[in-house]
């Protein structure tokens, strides 16, 4: 599959668009593709690397198309008997690796640079100052610790409580600002199981969006740089490798952290407290002050 999208595309001029497929079910196919991608970008693999895209796409669509016999079939056909098509889907499909990216940036930008108040800091410190706050934000080691990433974060001080490891409010923000951008239909609610589950995936990718950020100010001034694959596949496969260690060395921190996230995220829109997990044993405050359990007990003897 990867070796046909490589020769459909060669001498590529333009830009696939959605309705440049002539069929209605070709528009549908490449379409819901192209959305199930965007989950597969936050969710699970933010940063493919170029040998993996095109399989990766046309899982996508297989994926999508899945619970329909009609496009299952579609696609299949496709699949058998139209190359160029294929390419073609496999093409605008895989466009969704950086829209979805570009949309991170995009909508968190801004909620960043105040968090850190980068754009102040960087006037009022000067570039050198600028420059090794940047460089203890984001140490240039793997191996060090991101201070931008815990929580209590005190730049002033530059301390952050090391029990809070992961647990920036920062991380929520981001969360909700990209994924419950629109009001009707939020992409987090269209995955809400996976989203519920906060993936380390998830995870790694909103931390490499934010440190993306701090890193335009890396020199001290700043310098615009786009959130793209080659820039940050290897950032975002550093935090999730963190993650995973962090998940392997504390389980139950990890997990809790998982939860609690989720749930900060939908703090931040009362309108979605209906859909937060609810794990607690037994039963409500509530239905206990109102409920003799002795009495419905006797009433069965």
């Amino acid at each position: 599959m990867a070796a046909m999208s490589a020769d459909v595309n060669e001498g590529k001029k333009t830009k696939i668009r959605l309705q440049d497929f002539k069929l209605p079910v070709q528009r549908t196919i490449a379409d819901l593709g192209n959305k199930h991608m965007r989950a597969v970008i936050s969710l699970a693999n933010g940063f493919p690397s170029p040998k993996d895209k095109a399989d990766l796409a046309w899982k996508s669509a297989e994926e999508a198309c899945k619970s329909d016999k009609f496009l299952h079939k579609e696609l299949k056909k496709i699949k058998a008997t139209d190359q160029t098509l294929c390419g073609q889907l496999i093409e605008y499909i895989n466009y969704a690796a950086w829209s979805m990216r570009g949309d991170i940036r995009k909508r968190s930008l801004e909620l960043i640079r105040r968090y850190f108040d980068l754009e102040n800091r960087a006037k009022t410190l000067g570039p050198e100052k600028m420059a090794d706050l940047v460089a203890w934000l984001v140490p240039t080691s793997p191996r060090t610790v991101r201070p931008f990433t815990f929580g209590d974060l005190d730049l002033e001080a530059r301390t952050y409580d090391k029990n809070k490891n992961h647990g920036s409010e920062l991380i929520k923000q981001v969360i909700h600002a990209v994924w419950f951008h629109k009001k009707k239909d939020p992409e987090a609610l269209r995955w809400k199981e996976e989203f519920s589950q906060t993936p380390l995936p998830l995870l790694a990718m909103v931390i490499t969006a934010i440190e993306a950020v701090i890193l335009e100010y890396s020199s001290g001034v700043h310098t615009n740089m786009m959130f793209t694959d080659p820039l940050n596949r290897d950032k975002y496969l550093a935090h999730l490798k963190r993650l995973r260690c962090l998940e392997e060395s504390a389980p139950k921190y990890t997990a809790n952290l998982r939860k609690s996230i989720w749930e900060g995220v939908l703090d931040l829109t009362a309108h979605y407290q209906h859909l937060k997990v609810d794990d607690s044993d037994g039963v409500s405050d509530a239905m206990a002050e109102q409920t003799d359990f002795a009495e419905l007990e006797a009433s069965v003897a």
